[in-house]
């Protein structure tokens, strides 16, 4: 007799429930920023540069701006000088010398009234080649007149000073000026020094923050207004434009 074994039978599998990937529902994206432009004739002279980067995208150009640009390469564009394209910041930025007094050797009445009596702000803005540029009017002395009170005073052979700045322009044409007299200057960013050195080329645009240098200084004498600057810009249509402490335009989207 033939045994048989028994069989269970085979199970059927169920289908594997696989889920689906969910599909993220999509987000507006983050408004792109916004392009501001510097022209070549502001770089290393922005003050409030920090304001800028805060709420822009900063590119510095190689040549003056192009209004051609705006919209498709620049949302804001921005450069010293006047412009009929352009719209002028409501205040000019202002450049004076500042005079230490109470350091050495500027602590000596003659050298400081030589160097005061040394620049001449129309010959400085004609070696500035921006539109718009204005000297203060005032007349300097003879070059050859105030060598010879430096040498009465023990400096035949001139002398070498430091300037800080807060703007690059202007700073070539003072050194060639005092260097007229004998009086040779070192060139270095203000940000970089602390405390007073012996000369300052600085910048503001209302009184009440030239007023805080002549405090500073202790002397309206140590003040030497030299030239204004205007600086313009062309933005595209519907930013929102605010003015930094030193006049630069500021750029919001509404």
């Amino acid at each position: 007799m033939v045994l048989l074994a028994a069989c269970e039978p085979t199970a059927t599998p169920f289908p594997v429930d696989i889920p689906t990937p969910a599909t993220a529902t999509p987000t507006a994206g983050a408004p792109q920023p916004l392009r501001y432009a510097l022209a070549e004739n502001v770089i290393g002279s922005v003050q409030d540069r920090d304001l800028i980067e805060s709420s822009a995208q900063v590119i510095e150009l190689d040549a003056p701006p192009d209004p051609a640009d705006l919209g498709s390469r620049y949302d804001l564009m921005a450069a010293y000088g006047s412009y009929a394209d352009a719209t002028p910041v409501p205040l000019p930025v202002q450049f004076s010398l500042i005079v230490y007094t109470g350091t050495e050797p500027l602590n000596n009445p003659v050298l400081a009234d030589v160097i005061l009596r040394g620049i001449d702000p129309a010959a400085l803005v004609a070696d500035i080649d921006i539109p718009g540029i204005q000297a203060v009017d005032r007349d300097s002395a003879s070059p050859t007149d105030l060598k010879t009170q430096l040498a009465n005073v023990g400096w035949p052979d001139g002398l070498d000073l430091t300037l800080t700045y807060d703007a690059l322009i202007g700073t070539s044409a003072v050194r060639d000026q005092l260097q007229r007299l004998n009086i040779r200057l070192n060139l270095t960013p203000r940000a970089s020094v602390s405390g007073a050195t012996s000369l300052a080329l600085v910048t503001w645009t209302t009184a009440e923050q030239r007023s805080a240098w002549v405090t500073q200084v202790g002397s309206e004498g140590q003040v030497l207004d030299l030239f204004a600057l205007p600086i313009s810009y062309w933005a595209i249509p519907g930013l929102t434009i605010r003015f930094s402490p030193q006049g630069w335009p500021i750029a919001e989207r509404p």
